[in-house]
């Protein structure tokens, strides 16, 4: 959390300085919030910061890279709102770092990644999906032998109708449990 007067840092919460890498809050007070965010995007900050205390006072979470006091950098969100501080206006602003979420985020690509490149590679009909609430099946992924087996590409991602559409690709020993399966 930063607490920004006239442009200045007035308070920043202890987990936003260790953050920072700083020592104490002492490193940080009197400096210009954009002072926390890589030279390539301040002037972004300086946007946000002007737009939340002119405006509705309400700011929307934006990702910046941070910059620590060694230099270094790491993802982060900023939230800022309007408020007044001591009879002055003031910028309140929760900064995250989204380091593992950012992390979690890639692995979650490269695991899609690699499952279609599994999927194209096998020669068997291979699929995962879910059935919408309107009956609409959702196919996350699938091998390219459902375009073959159905005439449907590969590369589509919904077929509309009912159950019974869609059951005639799963096999007959399978159906029992599809059409028993709960919907998402």
């Amino acid at each position: 959390m930063v607490l920004a007067v006239d442009g200045r840092i007035v308070y920043v919460n202890r987990a936003l300085w260790k953050t920072a890498g700083c020592t104490s809050a002492d490193e940080l007070l009197g400096r210009a919030p954009e002072a926390l965010i890589i030279e390539g995007q301040r002037h972004l900050v300086r946007s946000q910061m002007v737009r939340a205390l002119g405006g509705d006072g309400k700011g929307e979470p934006v990702e910046y890279r941070g910059l620590r006091v060694d230099g270094s950098t790491l993802p982060v969100e900023v939230l800022g709102r309007r408020i007044t501080f001591r009879g002055r206006p003031a910028l309140l602003a929760a900064v995250r770092d989204i380091t593992v979420r950012d992390e979690a985020e890639r692995a979650r690509h490269r695991a899609e990644t690699e499952l279609r490149r599994v999927l194209r590679a096998v020669p068997d009909l291979i699929w995962s999906g879910n059935i919408t609430e309107c009956g609409v099946l959702r196919i996350r992924g699938s091998s390219s032998a459902l375009a073959s087996l159905t005439g449907r590409p590969s590369t589509s991602k919904y077929w509309n109708g009912e159950r019974r559409q869609w059951l005639a690709i799963v096999h007959a020993d399978d159906r029992r449990v599809s059409r028993n399966s709960r919907t998402s």
